[in-house]
C-alpha cells in the first residue's frame, strides 16, 4: 500500500529544531511542595493578622477544632504533592492514590468544624472560589511549567488542593469570628 504522499522528516525536523530552546530545569518535587506549603502559611498568617489575632486562643486546643482545620491542610498539602509529581512524566498519581486522596477531602467535609457559621449558615460559593483562586492559580501555574501527561487528572487534583485549603481557611476564620463573638457577648 502506497500512501498518498512521503513525509519529509529532514524538513519536520529543520523547521522544529529552528524554534527550540532549552528550557530551565523545574525545580524538584519536595522544593515546590515546601514552597506550597510557605504559601499556605503566608495565607493563614495574614488572615489571623487580619482579624485581628495572632496565636490561637486556649479553645481552639479543643480536638473537634483541631482536627477540622488539620485535615483538610492535610489534604490540601497532599493533593498539592500528588499535582506537583504528576507534572513530570512516568510519576502520574494512580488510580488507587486518586481515591484516597478523594477520601480524605471527603472526610475533611465530614468533620464538623466545631462553629456555628459553617453548620448552620453554610458556606458561600463566592468566599470558597475567592479564597481558592490564590492557590489555584499558584498551583497550577507551578504545574503548567511541567509535563502532566493526564492533564484532566492532575487539573481535578490542583483544584482539590486549592479546595480544601479555602475550607480549611473558611473554618480558621469562622472559628475566629465565634470565639470573637462569644468572648463580647
Amino acid at each position: 500500500m502506497s500512501l498518498g504522499h512521503e513525509i519529509d522528516y529532514d524538513a519536520l525536523i529543520d523547521r522544529a529544531i529552528k524554534d527550540f530552546e532549552p528550557v530551565k530545569r523545574l525545580w524538584p518535587v519536595g522544593t515546590r511542595l515546601f514552597f506550597w506549603i510557605l504559601l499556605e502559611s503566608a495565607i493563614l498568617a495574614l488572615t489571623g493578622a487580619f482579624l485581628g489575632y495572632y496565636p490561637l486562643p486556649a479553645e481552639t486546643g479543643k480536638t473537634g477544632l483541631i482536627l477540622s482545620l488539620g485535615l483538610p491542610i492535610f489534604a490540601s498539602i497532599v493533593a498539592a504533592f500528588f499535582a506537583l509529581r504528576g507534572a513530570v512524566p512516568g510519576r502520574e498519581v494512580s488510580s488507587r492514590e486518586s481515591m484516597q486522596l478523594l477520601a480524605v477531602v471527603c472526610g475533611a467535609l465530614l468533620i464538623p468544624d466545631g462553629t456555628s457559621a459553617l453548620t448552620e449558615g453554610g458556606i458561600s460559593a463566592v468566599e470558597l472560589f475567592g479564597l481558592a483562586s490564590l492557590p489555584w492559580s499558584v498551583l497550577f501555574w507551578v504545574v503548567r511549567r511541567g509535563v502532566p501527561l493526564q492533564p484532566e487528572k492532575t487539573g481535578v487534583i490542583i483544584g482539590l488542593a486549592a479546595f480544601s485549603f479555602a475550607l480549611a481557611v473558611l473554618r480558621f476564620i469562622d472559628s475566629r469570628t465565634d470565639s470573637q463573638i462569644r468572648s463580647s457577648g
